[in-house]
């Protein structure tokens, strides 16, 4: 079941290719997706990863976002992965960011 919360904004990123990485290109897409969330008028960001990728983790953490939910067994065909869901509460004054 999908359930729409009008002022929570599911964000899907990309992840960013290793030789991406230290160049701003995630910062660019998580403000970008910060930015659309709060033009459509929401005030909470959701994003999802997993325990095995760890710079996404301490990128999230680093982006203002809190590790909220922790869900074993969210992936059947993957039992040693968990899925982690974080969460950043949105302020309008984000929308500035460049």
């Amino acid at each position: 079941m999908v359930r729409t919360i009008r002022s929570l904004a599911p964000a899907v990123l990309p992840r960013a290719d290793g030789r991406a990485r230290g160049k701003g290109v995630g910062v660019a897409l998580f403000r970008a997706a910060v930015r659309w969330a709060l033009s459509k008028g929401c005030r909470e960001l959701k994003v999802e990863t997993q325990n095995i990728n760890v710079p996404a983790c301490r990128f999230y953490e680093r982006m203002g976002c809190r590790l909220r939910t922790v869900n074993r067994g969210a992936y059947p065909d993957l039992p040693h992965e968990i899925q982690l869901l974080w969460y950043k509460v949105l302020a309008p004054r984000e929308a500035a960011l460049g």
